[in-house]
């Protein structure tokens, strides 16, 4: 192509890359160092929509052991000579965090020891699963991003089995209410610059685990520094684009880390809630919208039963907490792209009209006024409410959400859904009491 020009990014030594890779990725895997880096770096290409016409290509080149990345395409490339550098060395500022986390252990456990007193936890792998390993959030978009969304930690799956931060059931469930809202399928990575506070991968019960949980609190520079480098450029009224914050420990951080920022009328309150849209100051003079929400794995969690440690497929037991979830995660990724569309608008009023479109189900259910959306929101609900999660880290859908547009659409034209539209495990009456409930007219 004409227009085609070419980049080339230093990337570091081969001692520091095996660490920012976190190379092999696989244990006894026989992939190079070379391959593992453009593995991930053709992802972030492919996330940052660098396809069809606009199709970058990289490569590796080594030489002496030290490795550069060579990119050929748009000249909108060149950014990335600025950002993934910065990337690379916050990685390296976290792994150096790690040493001292892992330093700061050992000291407190021979004081402890000194005194005869009972050792104390530890911060790095605190429970010693044995699990947890230095990852990046690699592969996502770095330099077309529309949003940032603030998570905790990567389950260590995406590292070791995956090899891909957004194959997994929250980022899918997300990408899902992204086009529900009107996001087109190709554009829904442009909305998931994942910050997760810590960058270390580790099973799904170490997020907040009784007598564990991921050191939050001690990362809180390479968060900063990674926030920042993730918003990018603010527009030429000063404003970021949006960010929306998951989970109660990642909401409990940013609001310690931002709280200054934040209006003053907020300041003086112990604590940012949920559904709580402000405008806040993160770097100096600019103005980010940020909005926190429960971890959308909340979800699946309200919406299935358990039973030992596998969920059972479509089993609603719990169908009216997981349908208020719904509705906020729906509202949430409406609040996202209509803030990321246009970044300074109010973001209260913008939230209060997502709600308006979708509804609202908390202490009282209030209907969106259209039929369109109520019916949408229940066949999600349907859809992904059967989720199949085993304790291998797999996962499906085990309804596509076309079958579950067809059951509301029976229940719409019959006002029941048979027996026989619906999976084994699940019982008629109480899908046809949750569509009921779901589809009605506001009153």
């Amino acid at each position: 192509m004409a227009n085609e020009t070419m980049f080339v990014i230093d990337l570091g030594t081969e001692a520091e890359l095996i660490d920012l890779y976190s190379w092999p990725n696989i244990k006894d895997s026989k992939e190079s160092l070379k391959s593992t880096i453009l593995h991930w770096f053709n992802q972030t290409l492919k996330n940052d929509g660098f396809c069809g016409d606009k199709a970058a290509t990289a490569k590796v080149v080594v030489k002496s052991k030290c490795y550069a990345l060579h990119l050929t395409g748009p000249r909108s490339l060149k950014d990335y000579q600025v950002q993934l550098p910065k990337f690379l060395n916050h990685g390296r500022a976290a792994l150096k965090r790690i040493v001292e986390i892992q330093s700061e252990d050992a000291k407190r456990a021979e004081t402890a020891k000194a005194k005869g007193a009972k050792p104390p936890k530890k911060h790095w792998d605190p429970r010693g699963v044995g699990d947890w390993r230095f990852f990046l959030p690699l592969g996502l978009p770095l330099i077309n991003q529309r949003s940032v969304q603030f998570f905790h930690y990567p389950p260590i799956r995406l590292l070791e089995t995956n090899r891909d931060y957004l194959d997994d059931p929250v980022p899918k469930r997300w990408e899902e209410l992204l086009v529900a809202n009107g996001v087109k399928p190709e554009n829904v990575a442009l909305y998931e610059a994942v910050m997760d506070s810590v960058p270390v991968g580790a099973s799904d019960e170490e997020g907040s685990a009784k007598g564990g949980g991921m050191p939050i609190d001690d990362f809180v520079d390479y968060q900063k520094s990674q926030v920042e480098l993730l918003l990018g450029k603010p527009n030429s009224d000063g404003f970021t684009m949006p960010i929306v914050v998951y989970g109660a420990n990642p909401r409990k951080r940013f609001w310690k880390s931002y709280k200054k920022g934040f209006p003053a009328s907020v300041q003086t309150a112990d604590t940012w809630g949920i559904k709580d849209p402000q405008r806040v100051e993160i770097r100096p003079g600019y103005t980010t919208s940020v909005v926190a929400m429960n971890h959308p794995y909340s979800f699946f969690m309200d919406i299935q039963t358990k039973k030992g440690d596998d969920f059972i497929p479509g089993v609603t037991g719990f169908w009216q907490a997981g349908a208020g979830k719904m509705l906020e995660s729906l509202v949430a990724a409406r609040w996202q792209k209509q803030m990321a569309a246009t970044p300074s608008q109010d973001p209260i009023a913008v939230y209060k009209d997502c709600q308006a479109y979708w509804g609202t189900l908390d202490d009282k259910y209030v209907p969106a006024a259209k039929p369109q959306q109520r019916e949408a929101a229940a066949a999600l609900i349907l859809h992904q409410g059967s989720l199949d999660a085993g304790v291998t880290g797999t996962w499906k859908f085990v309804r596509d959400l076309e079958t579950s547009q067809k059951i509301v659409a029976e229940f719409k034209q019959n006002g029941a859904v048979k027996q026989e539209s619906l999976l084994p495990a699940e019982k008629a009456s109480m899908i046809n009491d949750m569509l009921k409930f779901l589809c009605a007219k506001p009153s």
